[in-house]
């Protein structure tokens, strides 16, 4: 009979073969990739896909209107006015679609409210919106903006800074092509700047004429020629059409209105060519004066103008004008 009470060895545990260890490890790197691809391209969709930062969300249409306001008074900036003051951009109050341009409440808590009242009173057309600024520059500014956008000439007068005003009246006198404008404007430069272009004109339409003498005499009943030399200075034909002259003054006898000597102008229309070509000129008689038998003894003042223009049918014209002395004896 066996012996029961032997005691049985201990079981080892069974290692592994390497075959069957490196499968494992394999494999828990496979998981390992698997969950760290994952995890990247789910950190990736949520990059792509986040919601652009657009800014605190508009909630009323209130709010909406309040934030147009401060971007639009932010966006004020300085530029120069023609007479050097600083003006707000012409961006500077752009209206929305909640804030038309005939609304001026939001210019009273503005950040630039003179300048926000300038542009209403411009968009407007309305002058009277220009007092509502306080500084009185800006209120300056905002009459001749609404007087060259109106074509109102009569707003010029009612600007107070002396610098908008004349150039209020330099710009009306272009526009308008009236050089007495021109006289309106106080300071000296804007004020030759202001006429220079009317004295180009005339300059290009002028005959230079040099007399022989502008000291001449005679006795009642004669007639006295007035000699010298026409020239064409210009750079345009320039045509003679006519020509006119009378006694404005005599010396010494402001009752005599001069009726005994008139015009003749004969030698005009006989001798003078009735064009000069540029460069041209003439030498001799260009009228006489008729002395009336009649005639008081005295020093007569006679102004005389030579009328044409750039083409033939030029009659009003004036190429020039002077006057001559004329002693009676």
């Amino acid at each position: 009979m066996e012996n029961t009470n032997e005691v049985l060895p201990t079981p080892q545990p069974v290692q592994p073969t390497p075959i069957k260890k490196w499968y494992a490890n394999k494999a828990v790197m496979v998981m390992l990739i698997l969950v760290i691809l994952a995890a990247s391209s789910l950190t990736v969709y949520f990059i792509l896909n986040q919601p652009q930062n657009l800014g605190p969300v508009v909630v009323s249409h209130l709010k909406a209107n309040e934030q147009n306001t401060a971007n639009n008074n932010s966006a004020l900036t300085n530029t120069t006015s023609p007479a050097g003051l600083a003006t707000p951009a012409s961006s500077a109050i752009t209206p929305t679609s909640s804030q038309p341009t005939t609304d001026t409440n939001n210019c009273a808590t503005s950040k630039l409210p003179s300048y926000c009242y300038a542009k209403q009173a411009e968009a407007q057309k309305n002058p009277a919106v220009c007092k509502q600024a306080s500084s009185q520059d800006v209120v300056a500014y905002c009459y001749l903006q609404v007087a060259t956008e109106t074509n109102n000439l009569q707003l010029c007068p009612q600007i107070q800074v002396q610098s908008q005003k004349d150039s209020c009246y330099n710009y009306f006198a272009g526009a308008n092509k009236d050089s007495t404008l021109c006289n309106k404007v106080s300071d000296l430069g804007m004020r030759q700047g202001c006429l220079m272009p009317f004295q180009q004109a005339v300059a290009s339409t002028k005959l230079n004429v040099n007399l022989d003498s502008s000291i001449l005499s005679g006795n009642p009943g004669d007639s006295v020629k007035v000699t010298g030399q026409i020239q064409n200075s210009t750079t345009n034909i320039l045509y003679l059409t006519g020509m006119t002259g009378s006694v404005v003054s005599v010396v010494g006898d402001p009752s005599n209105k001069g009726g005994d000597l008139t015009l003749d102008p004969t030698d005009f229309f006989s001798l003078v060519p009735p064009s000069f070509q540029p460069g041209q000129s003439y030498q001799g008689s260009i009228f006489s004066v008729q002395i009336s038998s009649n005639a008081k003894a005295g020093t007569y003042i006679f102004s005389y103008t030579l009328e044409g223009g750039k083409t033939e049918k030029d009659l009003t014209g004036e190429l020039w004008s002077e006057e001559v002395s004329i002693q009676v004896k």
